[in-house]
């Protein structure tokens, strides 16, 4: 179980006792209160990314360079048909389920 899902139901067990049973939930000794892991995420340089498209062909760099400049999902990019494209003003338009994206 993740640790904001743990924190999530303790704060549910105190929420429960202080506001519908107007109880203190007093003290626990030995509940120690879940910390989340550190995330790091990994990012490539820029110049990683131009080795990268270097050995690319296209379509496939074209595919590749939507996903890093435009922040698109993979399903977003291959979903992308012309009328999503203005050239004119230098945006893409992606629709999602129920949602419109616009990305300059």
């Amino acid at each position: 179980m993740s640790a904001s899902t743990q924190n999530q139901a303790f704060n549910a067990l105190l929420f429960f006792f202080r506001h519908v049973l107007h109880k203190e939930f007093g003290k626990v000794d030995g509940v120690v209160r879940a910390k989340g892991k550190r995330y790091i995420p990994v990012v490539l340089s820029r110049e990683e990314i131009e080795t990268i498209l270097t050995y690319l062909a296209p379509p496939y760099d074209l595919i590749v360079k939507l996903l890093y400049g435009c922040g698109l999902r993979l399903f977003e990019c291959l979903q992308l048909r012309v009328h999503c494209l203005n050239f004119d003003i230098g945006v893409v338009t992606v629709h999602g389920h129920n949602d419109l994206y616009t990305y300059d």
